[in-house]
């Protein structure tokens, strides 16, 4: 329920588009929905990021 405290706080704070993804990032992947993912991940965040497409690039 993380996201969903993190939600909270920021509508708390006044940010007026904000969502939870049921699924997370995997679902919004899997819906093929766009992915962002910086250039300057470590290789551990690398490992844990999803897989890239090349729809992705």
């Amino acid at each position: 329920m993380a996201s969903h405290e993190a939600a909270r706080r920021a509508t708390d704070a006044g940010y007026m588009n904000v969502s939870v993804m049921a699924d997370g990032i995997f679902g919004w992947k899997n819906a093929g929905q766009p992915l962002e993912v910086a250039s300057t991940l470590t290789p551990i965040d690398k490992n844990s990021a999803p897989p890239s497409t090349d729809k992705d690039q």
